[in-house]
């Protein structure tokens, strides 16, 4: 059996903007179950999919965000630390 493990880097986002990323877990057995670990908080207008680790939706407010991703086979936990860089949208004029 392979030690659980998660990778990625999330891509830099934009405000207004839909967001996706989705982090690789290898290894474990069994179902696996992510989490954003105690502590740490998406951007806002992003949410987590505890059963793919897809962090998805459209982020609200600028800024850099250091968040803590935990994924879980059951016995074993593995954490990603990710960081995720939301940009401020381009205002058009009418």
């Amino acid at each position: 059996m392979a030690d659980l493990a998660i990778t990625g880097t999330p891509a830099a986002g934009t405000v207004g903007t839909a967001y996706t990323f989705t982090p690789t877990a290898t290894g474990g057995t069994g179902t696996l179950t992510y989490s954003v670990a105690s502590g740490s908080t998406l951007p806002a207008g992003l949410t987590l999919a505890t059963d793919t680790g897809t962090v998805s939706g459209t982020p609200t407010t600028a800024g850099i965000t250091a968040v803590t991703i935990d994924v879980t086979d059951g016995t074993t936990t593995a954490s990603l630390a990710a960081s995720f860089d939301i940009v401020a949208g381009v205002v058009k004029g009418t």
